[in-house]
C-alpha cells in the first residue's frame, strides 16, 4: 500500500493580497493618525507661545530687612473701641481737682488717639507710657478743660 501524501493548494495568491490589503490599511490609518496629531501638535505649541507672549515680567521682589519692631505704639487694624479707665498713673491728671479729673479721664477715654494704634488716648497712655502722640494729646486736653475751669456734665 502506497500513501501519497499531497501539500495543500497554494493559498498564497489570496493570502498575499490579503496581507496587502492590511498593509495599505494600516499605511492609510496612520496617515489619518499624524494629519490629526499635527494640529493638535500646533495648536498646544501655539497656546504656549501666547501664554510667554501674555505673561507679564517677573518683579524681582525682595522681603523686607527684619528689624525689631518700634518701641511706640503699633497700629494694628481694628475699629476703635473707647476704654474705661478711672485713673492714670500720670501725676498730671491725678493732681488735678475732681471736677476737672473726671472730665479729663472722660474725654482721654473716649478719643481716639492719633498714632495709629486705634485705642483710645487713656488706653495708649497706660499700655505705652513712651507715646508722643497720646502725651500731646493728653497735655492739649488738659489744657482745654482747665481754661474752661468748666466740667463736662454727662448726659
Amino acid at each position: 500500500m502506497e500513501v501519497r501524501l499531497e501539500a495543500p493548494p497554494p493559498d498564497d495568491a489570496p493570502v498575499a493580497a490579503h496581507s496587502s490589503q492590511e498593509r495599505s490599511s494600516q499605511a492609510r490609518q496612520a496617515r489619518v493618525a499624524s494629519r490629526s496629531v499635527t494640529p493638535v501638535v500646533l495648536s498646544i505649541g501655539a497656546l504656549a507661545a501666547l501664554v510667554w507672549a501674555i505673561s507679564p515680567g517677573r518683579s524681582r521682589l525682595s522681603p523686607a530687612p527684619l528689624k525689631p519692631p518700634p518701641p511706640a505704639c503699633t497700629p494694628v487694624s481694628r475699629e476703635f473701641i473707647p476704654s474705661n479707665f478711672t485713673g492714670l498713673a500720670d501725676p498730671a491728671v491725678d493732681q488735678l481737682p475732681d471736677r476737672l479729673k473726671y472730665p479729663v479721664l472722660y474725654r482721654l477715654n473716649t478719643m481716639a488717639c492719633r498714632c495709629g494704634c486705634r485705642q483710645s488716648v487713656a488706653s495708649c497712655r497706660f499700655n505705652f507710657r513712651q507715646c508722643r502722640t497720646s502725651s500731646l494729646q493728653e497735655e492739649n486736653t488738659m489744657a482745654e478743660v482747665k481754661r474752661s475751669q468748666q466740667p463736662i456734665v454727662l448726659q
